[in-house]
This record gives C-alpha cells, sequence and structure tokens, in this order.
C-alpha cells in the first residue's frame, strides 16, 4: 500500500509540473502580433523587428515563434514568456545629402542616408500575463548608400534607381534593435 501511495504522489508531482517542461527543457518565448491599425510602415517595421528578434533568441537558446495572437487575447499555457512590440514614430530612412558624380558617359548618385528605428518592447510572464519588463530601444545608422546610376551616349541613355540599398540599411537599423531587444530579455527570462 506504502509503494502504491508513494507512486500516485510521485505521479501527481510530476503531471503538475509537466507543463512548466518542454520537451526540450528551453523556455517559450512568443513574440506577439501589434495591437489595433497600424500604420503600413510601422506595420512593417514591427515585422521586420519581429523576425529578427525570433532568430536572435533562438541564437540565444530559446524556443522563440511569432504568434498572430495580441496581448488581449493570448493563452497563459502557450509561452513562458511573451514579447509586444510597438514601433515608436519617427522611424524610416531619411536622406540628409547627395553628391552626384559624372563623366560624359557615366554618372552616379549617392546618397547619405540617416535610418532611424525605435521600438518600445513589453516583457510579459507567460502565466500570469503581467508585464515585466520594458525597454525603450533605438538605433540609429548613418552611412552613404548609392542611389543612382546612369549610363548613356548621345544616342542612347539609361538611369537606374537603387531604392533596395537604403532598404538594407534600415534592415541593419531593425536587426540592431531586435539584438539589444534579445540581449535584455535574455536576461531577464533567465532570473
Amino acid at each position: 500500500m506504502r509503494r502504491v501511495l508513494i507512486t500516485a504522489l510521485l505521479l501527481l508531482a510530476w503531471a503538475s509540473a509537466a507543463p512548466a517542461f518542454h520537451e526540450d527543457g528551453r523556455l517559450r518565448i512568443g513574440i506577439l502580433a501589434m495591437r489595433g491599425q497600424l500604420a503600413p510602415e510601422d506595420a512593417d517595421l514591427a515585422s521586420l523587428v519581429g523576425r529578427n528578434l525570433r532568430a536572435e533568441l533562438r541564437r540565444k537558446g530559446f524556443d522563440a515563434f511569432v504568434t498572430d495572437r495580441t496581448m488581449e487575447n493570448a493563452r497563459p499555457e502557450d509561452a513562458d514568456y511573451y514579447v509586444e512590440l510597438m514601433p515608436s514614430s519617427g522611424t524610416g530612412d531619411y536622406p540628409i545629402g547627395d553628391v552626384e558624380i559624372g563623366s560624359r558617359n557615366v554618372a552616379g548618385g549617392v546618397t547619405v542616408v540617416l535610418s532611424r528605428v525605435a521600438a518600445e518592447v513589453r516583457l510579459y510572464d507567460g502565466r500570469t500575463l503581467e508585464q515585466v519588463a520594458s525597454y525603450d530601444l533605438r538605433q540609429t545608422k548613418v552611412m552613404p548608400v548609392p542611389s543612382w546610376i546612369s549610363v548613356g551616349g548621345r544616342n542612347f541613355y539609361t538611369v537606374l534607381g537603387l531604392p533596395f540599398v537604403q532598404y538594407a540599411q534600415y534592415r541593419r537599423a531593425a536587426g540592431a534593435v531586435a539584438r539589444d531587444a534579445a540581449a535584455r530579455i535574455a536576461g531577464d527570462a533567465r532570473r
């Protein structure tokens, strides 16, 4: 009888602790969808930072995933922690100077671009859904980028714009915000 009682107690203790452990022992962190309607550029920024944040958290050993739930409908059993991204105003790419150089048949333009990414990152306990921490993160990158090239002569002339180079600078700033957020989240989640 004593063995049965001990076995039953051990099984009960294991069953009550089972939801706290995941198959691989890693903490699960869910990156939540944004609340409400966002301007297209804010939605793009949140998506870009969210994907980068998931990758950075996975590199740090967490089981991170992006969810379509918001904080209003998050379920406590899905994750150990939830992360909510709130893009700040004033983010984007701003040209702050242009240089154009060329000769008779070839010319090009270089634009100095200021890429600014700012976001508030909120960390919530996955069991209680209470806010654990909040981080106000900002990254600014300034870099000259090629903006256009032209080739031509007397009978033929073409100009090719290079906006994707400017976007790459913006992506670097968003990646820097995600790295900073992942480092802070890792510190708070492992306490």
